[in-house]
């Protein structure tokens, strides 16, 4: 999915100091959430997702 980011979104992603919460289930359907830290690099928003993450291999698991 593809779109454009709107200046007030890229105005929020470039403020410092801002961190993101990203919720995944575990295998065993618990949940699973960590702080991440996040950059924009033009319309690409760029997430910490470095191989071994538990909530990256979530989501590889389930598809997103």
């Amino acid at each position: 999915m593809s779109s454009t980011l709107s200046s007030a979104i890229c105005g929020f992603l470039d403020e410092p100091g801002h961190f993101a919460v990203v919720a995944t289930v575990n295998a065993d359907s618990t949940p699973h959430q960590v702080v991440v830290w996040y950059a924009r690099r033009g319309e690409t928003v760029l997430v910490n997702a470095r191989d071994g993450r538990r909530w990256a291999a979530n989501a590889r698991r389930t598809g997103y």
